[in-house]
C-alpha cells in the first residue's frame, strides 16, 4: 500500500518524480509472498529497470532473512527473463510506535540485508531513505506519515529527493 498510495496521494510515480516512464504495480496489504506469486507477469514486460519497495507487511509473519530472500528470488526471476535489467530496492521505512512497538530493529535488520545484497551486485542499487524518516526515539517521525505506517506528501517528498539518483534516465 505504500507503493500503491503514491497513486492516491501524489498522482502517480510519474507525477511524483517528474517522469513519463514509470508504472506502479503496488497492491495494498500484499506481502513478499504475494508479490513473488505475481512476479512472472512483471518479468514478462521487458522493463529496463525494476524498483522494489516492500517488506513492511511481512514484519508480523516473517523474519528479515525470509523477506530479503523472497526479494532476491523476485530479482532472480526478473533478471532471468530480462538480461541487462537494473534493480533498485528502496529501504523499508520505520513506523510510529502505533505499529511494531519494540520491533523497529527488524526494519533496520531488513535494510541491512537489502544493502548487503545490493552492494554485492552491479545491477542492484539500494535507495536508503530510512534515515530521513527515523526520529531520535527510533520510530518514524509522525509528521511524515498519514497514519504511522503510510507516508504523507512530506514523506513522499523525501523519496522524490533521493530515488532519482538510482533511476536510469528516461529514453
Amino acid at each position: 500500500s505504500i507503493t500503491q498510495n503514491v497513486l492516491y496521494n501524489e498522482g502517480d510515480f510519474n507525477t511524483l518524480l517528474g517522469r513519463k516512464d514509470c508504472a506502479n504495480y503496488g497492491i495494498g496489504s500484499q506481502t513478499t509472498v504475494h508479490m513473488l506469486g505475481r512476479i512472472d507477469a512483471i518479468a514478462s514486460r521487458n522493463y529496463r529497470q525494476l524498483v522494489i519497495w516492500c517488506g513492511i507487511n511481512d514484519m508480523g509473519s516473517s523474519t528479515p532473512e525470509q523477506i530479503a530472500g523472497r526479494v532476491e528470488q523476485m530479482i532472480d526471476i526478473v533478471r532471468a527473463a530480462n538480461p541487462g535489467i537494473r534493480f533498485t530496492i528502496i529501504s523499508v521505512l520505520p513506523t510510529t510506535d502505533a505499529f511494531f512497538r519494540g520491533a523497529q530493529h527488524r526494519m533496520v535488520e531488513l535494510n541491512d540485508l537489502y544493502r548487503a545484497y545490493a552492494d554485492a551486485r552491479e545491477d542492484v542499487s539500494f535507495c536508503d531513505v530510512y534515515p530521513y524518516f527515523v526520529g531520535e526515539d527510533g520510530y518514524c517521525r509522525p509528521e511524515l506519515m498519514i497514519d504511522g505506517l503510510h507516508p504523507n506528501s512530506a514523506g513522499y517528498a523525501i523519496l522524490r529527493e533521493h530515488l532519482p539518483a538510482h533511476l536510469l534516465p528516461e529514453e
